[in-house]
């Protein structure tokens, strides 16, 4: 039952690595370039700009406005 175990483990190994290779010399051989996703050097500038704060104005708790004392 070991004999089998390990013919059966080498020829798994063997089937891989042959895969491995059709996989291999089918990409050198298709000869398509890989199109990358990152534009060429120079061709689009980006500029992330970051939201400034905005200054809030808080409103005053009472909605009568003040008259002067002495009035």
């Amino acid at each position: 039952m070991e004999e089998r175990t390990k013919t059966i483990a080498a020829i798994t190994i063997l089937v891989g690595i042959v895969v491995l290779i059709v996989i291999v010399i089918g990409i050198m051989l298709s000869g398509k370039k890989v199109i990358s996703p990152v534009p060429a050097e120079g061709s689009i500038k980006i500029i992330f700009i970051s939201p400034t704060q905005i200054p809030t104005v808080a409103a005053s708790a009472s909605a009568t406005p003040k008259t002067p004392s002495g009035r």
